[in-house]
């Protein structure tokens, strides 16, 4: 009986080695792949600085845009008032007056 060896546990050493050597070149690429992506986005480029001053904007109207909102509401709320001051307000009671011949003028 003749004992053959192919050479299979030299080789599963070797596609082992292979395969840890691969999967660590796989990921050291989606690392690069994430921080270039990550590195575009805070950069100091002119896209940075558009997206920059976009940003600085917004919040300027939405400040502005509060700010209106408030003075509306200030506003109805005085209209309100002079409305009910308006209604409450007794009717002047009609009385008659003489009509007044009109003289002419000469």
């Amino acid at each position: 009986m003749d004992i053959y060896n192919y050479g299979t546990m030299s080789g599963e050493k070797k596609r082992k080695r292979k395969r840890h050597i691969a999967g660590i070149v796989i990921i050291l690429i989606i690392l690069m792949v994430g921080i270039g992506a990550v590195g575009v986005l805070t950069s100091n480029g002119p896209e940075y600085q558009m997206r920059k001053s976009i940003i600085e904007e917004n919040h300027a109207l939405k400040e502005e845009n509060a700010e209106l909102t408030n003075r509306i509401e200030k506003l109805e709320k005085e209209l309100q008032e002079k409305e009910d001051y308006i209604e409450a307000l007794p009717e002047p009671e009609e009385t008659e007056t003489p009509e007044e011949p009109s003289t002419p003028r000469d």
